[in-house]
């Protein structure tokens, strides 16, 4: 039977807020501003304003003098429709003066503009200012339809001139999937289309589980289309966040947070960099069983990702069949009931520079917990990784480990450079023991302490140029082996100065 997972108390308080900050998994620098990943909670280009973009960057790894103004060279797009929730009725679009109110209207007309039959342009942008635009207006089966060469960029204060000056954070949108008067929310709040893009929005409150087309998908629905998703925030969504049928979606510097089930991938390719998964809960039902708390389905290409406290009955962060390549990512305190505290899986894992620690298979009285606290099932070649606290053990089945941390016996091959030391993370990763955890919603700091085992033991021809921060692996002289580069783990250990 199918059981509803747990999540901290503080989690459902920071779900509410999105202003998290208990913890995070940066070990310097004002950590205001971000969620419990470590990342910015409304993540953008690069900052709180496009303006600000690559400046992290350019000042942590190569000083002031690195930083190039986005906005030095710019200029408006040759169409722009804009929208603003807050003008009159009756606008044409075309300043921000004359805006139209609703995204739909923003997007028709742009679509009349760049449609490939007939239109002026080649691509044309919709520009929504801040506020709360609901999608409910008469139906369930209302929905924001994106169209093919238009682009949607939220985050404007509804002045700018130039999309660089925009504000996510600062500005920010939201579409709502709830009926502001019944009880009632629309099915699917966005549904994508190729050739088109959304950024910088929140969409919250779809509810796709009553929809008698596709009952997965009820932040965005991607039928046999393939958008480009950035810098957007999923949360409180049911069914799944996003569901890709048959689509080559990119997922970019995006967090899904609190949603029953993250991304939903049936014969689909997805492409996911640089996004948080946080407390999203049960997954896709499959049977009488949930899977993937985070990500369920087939095959995909995962980078630079966060998934913390996910949780389903098999595969707390991710549950499915195919092929899965990961690099750069974290998994942490993601539980389940039966197996794959992490990962539960029918296929081949790759996994380079990433980190698994504090995963759990929970205990149901009298049973024993069950095998995989960190993956349980497939087969594949783990490169440059740490395996740390998983409880009741690390991996199921039998991977291939090079240069990796891992003390499970078993997998442990001398020949192969592994090693069974403490990683010297500068924070604490709790050991979990098969019972919900004291934890307080927080990543722990995953970062290596100086003297670290881990640090130049990577097989620099596998390790990625740079670590899950943007951060270039480079060998620190009088650290560690001298003329070795990478270190094992998603963290590339910095000294401080």
């Amino acid at each position: 039977m199918a059981k509803s997972i747990w999540l901290p108390i503080i989690s459902l308080i920071c779900i509410e807020s999105l202003e998290c900050g208990c913890h995070s998994s940066a070990s310097e620098g004002n950590d205001a501003g971000k969620n419990d990943s470590g990342r910015d909670a409304a993540p953008n280009d690069g900052g709180g304003s496009d303006a600000d973009a690559n400046t992290d960057a350019g000042t942590e790894d190569a000083g002031e003098d690195a930083y190039v103004d986005p906005c030095a060279d710019a200029s408006p797009p040759d169409c722009v429709r804009y929208v603003n929730v807050n003008v009159p009725d009756g606008g044409d679009g075309l300043s921000w003066n004359t805006a139209f109110r609703t995204v739909q209207e923003g997007i028709d007309s742009a679509y009349q503009a760049a449609n490939p039959d007939g239109g002026l342009f080649d691509e044309c942008d919709v520009w929504v200012a801040a506020g709360t635009y609901y999608v409910y207006r008469d139906s369930p089966k209302n929905t924001i339809q994106m169209k093919l060469n238009v682009s949607i960029w939220g985050g404007f204060n509804g002045t700018e001139l130039l999309r660089c000056k925009r504000d996510i954070k600062g500005n920010g949108v939201i579409l709502e999937g709830n009926n502001p008067s019944a009880n009632e929310r629309v099915y699917h709040i966005v549904t994508g289309s190729d050739d088109s893009s959304i950024d910088g929005f929140t969409i919250q409150h779809g509810s796709s589980q009553s929809d008698d087309w596709i009952s997965t998908g009820g932040g965005i629905i991607n039928y046999y289309q393939s958008p480009r998703v950035s810098n957007v925030i999923f949360t409180k969504n049911s069914n799944v966040a996003m569901a890709n049928y048959h689509s080559n979606a990119e997922v970019t510097s995006c967090s899904f947070i609190g949603n029953w089930g993250g991304i939903y991938n049936n014969q689909s390719i997805v492409v996911i960099t640089n996004s948080d998964f946080l407390w999203n809960g049960d997954g896709y039902l499959y049977g009488d069983w949930y899977y993937g708390g985070a990500i369920y389905g087939g095959d995909a290409r995962i980078q630079g990702c966060v998934f913390l406290e996910n949780g389903a009955d098999y595969g707390g962060a991710i549950g499915g069949a195919g092929t899965l390549n990961i690099s750069n990512s974290v998994f942490a305190y993601n539980s389940v009931v039966e197996n794959g505290g992490a990962i539960s899986w029918n296929g081949t894992i790759n996994i380079v520079n990433s980190v698994f620690a504090g995963n759990q298979v929970e205990i149901n009285s009298p049973q024993t917990p069950k095998p995989g606290g960190g993956i349980a099932g497939g087969t594949g070649l783990i490169y440059n990784s740490i395996f740390w606290n998983n409880f009741p053990e690390d991996i199921e089945t039998h991977y291939t480990f090079y240069n990796s941390l891992i003390c499970q016996s078993d997998q442990i091959d001398e020949l192969k450079e592994n090693f069974c030391e403490d990683p010297m993370f500068v924070g604490t990763v709790l050991k979990p023991n098969g019972w919900p955890l004291p934890l307080d919603g927080g990543l722990p700091d995953l970062h290596l302490r100086e003297g670290s085992p881990c640090i130049d033991k990577a097989d620099d021809s596998k390790a990625p140029a740079t670590d899950i921060e943007g951060h270039v692996r480079v060998d620190i002289p009088g650290v560690g082996t001298p003329g070795a580069k990478a270190d094992v783990g998603a963290y590339e250990y910095r000294p401080k100065e």
